[in-house]
C-alpha cells in the first residue's frame, strides 16, 4: 500500500490537475465571450426590426392621408 507522504508526493507533481483546470477558465471565457456577443447581436437587431417597423408604420400612415378629392369634371370637354 502507498503511504501517505507518496500519495501526497504523487499528487503535488501530477500535472494533469492544472491542465484541466487552465481548460475549464478557456472555457468559461469562451462561453462568455459568445453569450456576450449572441446578446449585443440580439440588440441590435432588435433595435433594426424596430426601425424597420417605425418606418413601415409611417409610410402606412402617410400613404392612408390621401387627398380630398376632385369636385368632378365636366368631363370630355375636348377643343
Amino acid at each position: 500500500m502507498e503511504s501517505q507522504l507518496q500519495k501526497l508526493r504523487r499528487f503535488v507533481t501530477d500535472e494533469s490537475g492544472p491542465a484541466v483546470v487552465e481548460y475549464i477558465v478557456m472555457l468559461a471565457l469562451i462561453t462568455a465571450t459568445v453569450l456576450l456577443s449572441i446578446t449585443n447581436l440580439g440588440q441590435n437587431t432588435s433595435g433594426v426590426y424596430d426601425n424597420v417597423s417605425d418606418q413601415l408604420s409611417d409610410l402606412g400612415e402617410d400613404a392612408g392621408a390621401g387627398g380630398e378629392g376632385g369636385e368632378g369634371g365636366e368631363g370630355g370637354k375636348g377643343g
